[in-house]
């Protein structure tokens, strides 16, 4: 079975070690390396090319999202997870959005953190179970909505003719 290499971004240096710690005792899991600033963080995994990415969103004045396209760019294959104290839709979606394979917040179980790796591993998106539901169905809110918006913009774009005419025609219709 692979061992697949794993780089931890986070800027509490007791969360790397303890993270470390928890990875290694695992026999899939290899940390290849870690780093406390964002700045660190291109570089290191320009040369380690890591399978996965643990980030945290606050890295002091840079934002762990911000950095995802970066990163992608670097190391296209390398797989992103968000590990972060938020635990809301607007940094789940920005997440996404920007390209993170994974979205696990802090007080997650270590088997939770293991399930999350192994399902991006496997090139499924994984997103926390208690964030899940509010993502799907906010997701199925702007599917609608967009919908809406496009009938909208069609009936708008005719002319006052064709408006009349379809009128007409489903006035008979359900008569």
């Amino acid at each position: 079975m692979k061992r697949y290499s794993i780089f931890i971004v986070d800027d509490h240096k007791m969360l790397l070690s303890g993270l470390t710690m928890i990875l290694e005792s695992s026999e899939d899991f290899t940390v290849s390396g870690s780093a406390s600033n964002a700045e660190d963080v291109i570089s290191c995994i320009k040369t380690k090319i890591p399978d996965i990415v643990l980030l945290d969103i606050t890295l002091g004045k840079t934002s762990g999202i911000d950095l995802i396209p970066k990163l992608k760019e670097v190391s296209h294959n390398t797989k992103i997870i968000i590990l972060t104290m938020y635990e809301d839709q607007q940094h789940l979606k920005a997440a996404i959005k920007a390209g993170a394979s994974g979205f696990l917040p802090k007080k997650a179980m270590d088997d939770d953190l293991f399930y999350a790796i192994k399902t991006v591993t496997e090139g499924k998106v994984y997103i926390y179970p208690s964030l899940l539901g509010e993502f799907v169905n906010s997701a199925l809110k702007s599917k609608d909505e967009q919908t809406a918006s496009n009938e909208t913009a069609q009936w708008n774009s005719l002319s006052d003719r064709e408006k009349k005419c379809n009128n007409r025609s489903c006035t008979r219709i359900y008569k």
